[in-house]
């Protein structure tokens, strides 16, 4: 960063939540000031900053402004299925956050060198291991993803509550709010779930005392680019137990080409999207091998110190605006 900062740049989005807050400071920290609102008096030289893309209006493209379209990774899946990737070659770039979403810009037209792969990454110095032994038998399951449509919560109610009728007691800890959150704890009373706290919004100084008393992680989001929480939990070496959409497989199911077999390296284990007696099952397996776990959480733990330490990722932006 330099004394009078690197300049001005316009961050758009349809919503202020915590990952809209983790760019704006990011931006601010490699030197950007950053506005929020595109006026008649935003200077044409000015970059904006759109995302997620699915809820970016394509007509943005016909500014003079350079665009820079920031990819929340389930939204290029979802414009992917839809078969509205076409006017994603008009974005001046692009940020993505996985292969698989590298691969749905470049195939949508948008050239290399205005693709930036930066993966959501977390503070490395907060999320340190720090694993503590059951206090009984109880299995303890957490969660911490919206309640949305998207992110189907409600399997992994239904999977706890098939964990229990199969003799496999647990603690199913739910995290976060949202639109659904009144159905989902509906849905917990109708199913007769013995254990099951929701404990709201947590604060991300809060976040590690409830992975270390975890016994695994899981995430049955639809679709999913790079989950920042299950970073957090890959780098607390706890379990993790997610869908099997793309985001995912890319991220827990790597091949190692340095290899002479191509090996997997095994970071987690995946379940049939939707399917809660997959997940069920999933859950029950980690408690099979503990051997194979360890390798696992280790290969993850890895894996997020090496790629995921958020201030290193950031500074991968600085091509795309850094000329402006």
């Amino acid at each position: 960063m330099t004394d009078q900062g690197r300049g001005e740049c316009v961050y758009l989005s349809d919503s202020w939540g915590v990952h809209d807050q983790r760019w704006c400071t990011a931006l601010e920290t490699l030197g950007f000031s950053v506005t929020r609102e595109l006026t008649g008096n935003t200077h044409p030289t000015i970059p904006i900053i759109t995302g997620p893309l699915t809820t970016t209006s394509p007509q943005l493209c016909d500014l003079p402004n350079p665009v820079i379209g920031l990819s929340w990774g389930f939204d290029l899946h979802e414009l992917k299925a839809s078969g509205h990737t076409a006017w994603l070659s008009r974005l001046d770039g692009i940020i993505v956050d996985s292969q698989p979403t590298w691969d749905i810009a470049r195939n949508a037209g948008i050239p290399i060198d205005h693709i930036a792969m930066i993966p959501w990454g977390i503070d490395l110095g907060q999320f340190v291991p720090h694993r503590e032994q059951s206090r009984d038998a109880r299995l303890r399951i957490l969660t911490l993803r919206a309640h949305e449509p998207l992110y189907r919560v409600e399997t992994v109610i239904e999977a706890a509550k098939l964990l229990e009728n199969m003799g496999c007691e647990n603690e199913l800890i739910i995290g976060n709010t949202g639109s659904l959150t009144n159905q989902l704890e509906n849905l917990a009373l109708e199913l007769g779930l013995s254990n099951v706290s929701f404990i709201g919004k947590v604060a991300e100084s809060d976040l590690p005392e409830f992975f270390n008393n975890a016994d695994v992680y899981v995430s049955a989001a639809q679709t999913d680019g790079t989950s920042v929480t299950l970073l957090q939990a890959m780098s607390m070496k706890v379990p993790v137990v997610v869908s099997d959409s793309p985001g995912n497989i890319s991220l827990l199911k790597a091949t190692d080409n340095t290899q002479e077999a191509n090996q997997v390296i095994d970071r987690g284990t995946l379940f049939q999207t939707n399917n809660a007696t997959s997940l069920a099952h999933a859950i029950l397996n980690i408690k099979s091998d503990q051997q194979v776990i360890d390798q696992q959480v280790n290969a993850a733990w890895e894996y997020v110190q090496t790629n995921a330490n958020w201030n290193q990722n950031i500074e991968r932006l600085l091509p795309l605006l850094g000329s402006r």
